[in-house]
């Protein structure tokens, strides 16, 4: 049985004021959480006995030290879950620390800039779309939605564990970036064809823009080469969903 004192705390963590204070985050899901369980330091774990008895002998070494509560159903997750069918497992993990920028431009080959990307759902997807494509490291602006919102965790399907995601002063950090050699490239409405443009994904930095208003003023600048993925037909949106767009872009760099 889940005590009221951890089900207050675990609900506090839907909001980013508490997982900011305590440093963590939840998720849920047998694959989910499942797959996080030898990236991520687990701290509480709620979770049918049957649950547990299915864990391979390796993943049951990640949950020694884990405060484990054992509910008889999912619907005893009911009242800690975010999702609206709980699942058999629902976890807390310690965030992770993330790389200094001395690391990130010795160890990537390209860099994927997030510019106040807000929803949860895009963003989630882009994370998981750039562990697809190698990518290993992700860098925000302090106004992209939370890494560790419970939604943005679901939508990445745990690819989260795979690649390092830090907020920063973006204008700042890709400024420092470009002194020492690093290529930026930006989607904007004035850009150049990207299927008919040479792409270079070698100490490149990709920025992907928000949802409604695309690349923020002061990022546009420092962008070397404008890129336009162009429209066939008439459209009645003016806009591409900002995870499609990035899908189609980073396809664009590796294909080539």
């Amino acid at each position: 049985m889940i005590s009221k004192a951890k089900i207050k705390l675990f609900n506090s963590l839907s909001h980013k004021k508490f997982r900011d204070t305590l440093n963590l985050f939840t998720a849920e899901g047998d694959k989910l959480v499942t797959d996080l369980l030898s990236h991520f330091e687990c701290k509480y774990l709620v979770a049918e006995q049957k649950w547990i008895d299915n864990l391979t002998t390796e993943k049951h070494s990640f949950i020694r030290q884990t405060d484990t509560i054992i509910v008889d159903s999912a619907d005893e997750i009911k009242k800690i879950s975010t999702l609206n069918t709980p699942s058999p497992v629902f976890a807390v993990f310690e965030k992770p620390e993330t790389k200094s920028l001395n690391e990130l431009s010795s160890s990537s080959q390209m860099i994927l800039a997030l510019d106040t990307i807000q929803d949860p759902g895009n963003m989630g997807t882009i994370i998981r779309t750039a562990d697809w494509f190698g990518i290993k490291e992700i860098i925000c602006s302090f106004t992209t939605a939370d890494i560790f919102n419970p939604k943005v965790v679901q939508a990445t399907m745990g690819a989260i564990a795979n690649v390092n995601i830090s907020y920063c002063n973006l204008e700042q950090t890709i400024s420092q970036l470009k002194q020492n050699d690093w290529h930026v490239y930006g989607t904007l409405l004035n850009g150049q064809n990207i299927y008919s443009s040479t792409l270079d994904k070698n100490k490149t930095i990709l920025v992907m823009g928000n949802e409604g208003k695309g690349i923020s003023q002061e990022i546009i600048p420092l962008i070397d080469t404008p890129l336009l993925i162009p429209t066939f037909g008439k459209p009645i949106s003016d806009s591409m969903n900002v995870a499609i767009a990035t899908a189609i872009t980073l396809s664009e760099f590796f294909r080539k």
